[in-house]
């Protein structure tokens, strides 16, 4: 009996090792220093989007305070499980295509969704093999170029 529970800690160790943090789900933009859009884009797409990065973002950033717990100037402290999506700030988001384009690139169905122009959705640890050009790109190129970046399973929406 006693041998039984001195395991106990060593499983509960092991099990705690094997929970996974959820992913979070980055936004990634250019700002175009419009404010209004900005606003508009975080109220609408919180519930789902952990973090909004500005791309290019103002040299002033007072304006950005009120969000300053959504805001990075940066992709940083990323899992490679993350889901990342890449547009212009006016390439307008839907609240349903996060969840269903995370699920998909999470159960690896696909390394890449592209969702228009200017527009794509990865995980982390394929986009942070990318430039910020081809980033921009990504949404033109055609399957033999996304081959040469190692990107084999992409859809489009």
């Amino acid at each position: 009996m006693y041998k039984k529970l001195a395991i106990l800690p060593f499983l509960l160790f092991l099990l705690a090792c094997h929970v996974q943090e959820a992913p979070k789900v980055y936004d990634c933009f250019t700002f175009k220093g419009d404010l209004s859009l900005l606003e508009k884009r975080i109220a609408a797409l919180s519930d789902k989007i952990d973090y909004f990065v500005l791309l290019d973002p103002p040299l002033d950033k007072e304006c950005l305070s009120p969000y300053k717990d959504k805001i990075l100037y940066h992709l940083e402290g990323c899992n490679e499980n993350d889901v990342v999506f890449l547009s212009d700030i006016d390439y307008s988001l839907k609240l349903h295509q996060i969840e269903e384009i995370k699920h998909a690139l999470l159960e690896n169905r696909d390394d890449l969704v592209i969702l228009g122009k200017g527009a794509v959705a990865s995980i982390y640890k394929h986009v942070k093999r990318l430039s910020p050009e081809k980033t921009k790109e990504l949404s033109t190129l055609l399957p033999k170029e996304l081959k040469k970046m190692k990107i084999e399973k992409y859809s489009v929406l």
